[in-house]
């Protein structure tokens, strides 16, 4: 007979990830300053670990696959969602450096640009609500499109 679950190893279970979770976020931090690894070889060891100790832990033991699919979920959840907050700190870490101002000149450029934008928008809105949006309509909307893609590239 296989062995059945306890609370309390699920619980240590989960435990477990977690501070797997928080200390690998800590290295991958660390990895990422120091350029020692890419994002992907973080995702790749981070799923291997958070899927290997859940299976070695309960290895043998009998449960419905719902069940040990629930089980999996909570582990990826309980040790992932460290990982996704420390990814979003480093992002946004990250484009604040790069943050840089706009000189006057190209803020109304793009203030116009979101104005064409807008104002096609509207006409395309109320031409679809009248029923006289018609597919020879699209090549002018896609040159205005390209028309405002060029004014921001240009900034």
């Amino acid at each position: 007979m296989f062995p059945q679950l306890s609370p309390t190893s699920i619980a240590a279970v989960l435990l477990a990830e977690s501070l797997f979770g928080i200390g690998y976020n800590l290295l991958v931090s660390w990895a990422h300053s120091h350029r020692i690894w890419h994002v992907s070889v973080s995702v790749v060891i981070g799923v291997a670990v958070t899927g290997a100790l859940p299976g070695l832990v309960w290895f043998g033991a009998e449960m419905p696959f719902w069940q040990a699919g629930l089980l999996f979920l909570a582990c990826f959840a309980s040790s992932g969602i460290w990982m996704v907050i420390g990814s979003t700190r480093r992002t946004v870490a990250k484009a604040s450096h790069k943050r840089q101002t706009i000189p006057p000149s190209a803020r109304r450029i793009r203030d116009d640009v979101v104005m064409d934008l807008s104002a096609l928008a509207g006409e395309i809105a109320d031409r679809a609500r009248a029923g006289k949006l018609v597919a020879g309509d699209l090549p002018h909307y896609v040159h205005q499109l390209h028309q405002a893609i060029g004014a921001l590239n240009n900034l």
